[in-house]
């Protein structure tokens, strides 16, 4: 009941000219009377019989797909949206996505910024400006364009939380006219910047915590990167929950930090991952997908993956056995420097060449004269 009073306040409220009400994320939305903050928290995504149709909101989306697409992320806690709940008569109505996504090449730039958007969106844009500032430490990137295929006004403010990380202001108006918008992102920057201006720092303060080995230190920090995505971070929590590095372990909550970071391409992650369920902990021993986990990370070059899908291959476990190529991946990881691999891999050889088999004692020798994998041992590879 507390949330739908609150809901109602935010619709009907009159007299003051903002409310500053907490976003899902922690930082505060000083909200102008005429918006409303929807998220997770709002009621309809609560009880999940309502969605933003119903809440009167669907004429600020373009399409149904980006609506329906709206309406999954705020239910996953992935969004949040600041609507304008009052628009003039037969106007856009206006909106603010607050999202946190994954940067795709480190540090944003206004360089080319017209011609990247247009191949992104796959459509002509006209991009109205670019600045790049700093702001109290978080590195901020604002444009705005107008697509040709809409005309309408996309305002983005993009502040770089982590070097993986970025919280993204995305506001589209149907007007030319742009100062509430402005003052409404200004509003909300200002939020986001007090809240996480310490977050580029954190990774240097962990750094130096693991090679202390301040493990339960560095775990409440890692804790602040993994809840806005980070997914090194995501990727340490796992392996401190898998390990018990400064905490006690919990094989279930490794599982899910690892999971978190898989999904982003962490092919360590992977690997461990896959780790979890050749072994059955945190999840039901699952062969079958950790032999799917360890090619894919094995594919990508991770050494020790390459090793364990190796053994896989030789035992014929969750795949046809193959000899030859657990052979061809053991190599490779000897050739990365993966010690184990190169230790199995000379045992295969010295069995075939007891056997005879010449080949093998010539991939013998190379392996000790390059130091493929074992130590270098020009007397052996002799």
């Amino acid at each position: 009941m507390k949330h739908i009073l609150l809901f109602a306040i935010l619709c009907c409220a009159t007299g003051a000219d903002a409310a500053t009400q907490e976003s899902l994320r922690g930082f505060s939305l000083p909200l102008p009377e005429a918006w409303i903050l929807v998220n997770k928290e709002t009621p309809a995504f609560v009880d999940h019989d309502t969605d933003l149709r119903a809440m009167g909101f669907a004429g600020a989306f373009t399409s149904s797909d980006k609506l329906s697409d709206a309406e999954n992320k705020i239910a996953n806690g992935e969004a949040e949206y600041v609507f304008r709940t009052s628009p003039p008569s037969g106007a856009f109505i206006d909106n603010i996505r607050v999202q946190l996504i994954q940067a795709v090449q480190g540090t944003r730039i206004c360089l080319n910024r017209e011609e990247e958007l247009g191949h992104s969106l796959g459509e002509q844009v006209t991009v109205k400006g670019c600045t790049q500032q700093d702001s109290r430490g978080l590195n901020r990137l604002s444009y705005r364009y107008i697509k040709v295929s809409d005309r309408l006004n996309y305002h983005h403010d993009e502040y770089q939380i982590t070097p993986s990380v970025v919280l993204l202001l995305a506001g589209t108006s149907r007007t030319a006219e742009t100062v509430e918008m402005e003052r409404l992102l200004s509003q909300i920057g200002d939020g986001v910047a007090d809240f996480f201006h310490t977050y580029p720092l954190l990774r240097i303060r962990i750094a130096d915590l693991l090679a202390e080995k301040q493990y339960a230190l560095a775990v409440p920090l890692l804790g602040k990167l993994a809840a806005v995505g980070e997914t090194h971070a995501e990727y340490d929590l796992g392996l401190m929950y898998e390990s018990g590095y400064g905490v006690e372990i919990d094989y279930d909550r490794a599982h899910d930090y690892y999971e978190h970071a898989a999904a982003k391409g962490n092919m360590l992650a992977v690997t461990n991952l896959a780790g979890l369920y050749f072994n059955g902990a945190g999840r039901p021993k699952d062969i079958d997908r950790a032999v799917q986990l360890y090619k894919s990370a094995a594919e990508a070059g991770v050494a020790i993956a390459q090793t364990n899908y190796a053994g896989m291959l030789i035992n014929g476990l969750g795949v046809t056995a193959n000899l030859g190529e657990a052979i061809d991946w053991y190599l490779k990881a000897a050739l990365a420097g993966e010690h184990r691999a190169g230790t199995i891999l000379t045992t295969l050889y010295q069995a075939e060449a007891a056997a005879g088999n010449v080949e093998a004692l010539r991939m013998l020798a190379a392996i000790f004269l390059e130091g493929t994998g074992v130590p270098r041992n020009v007397i052996a590879g002799a």
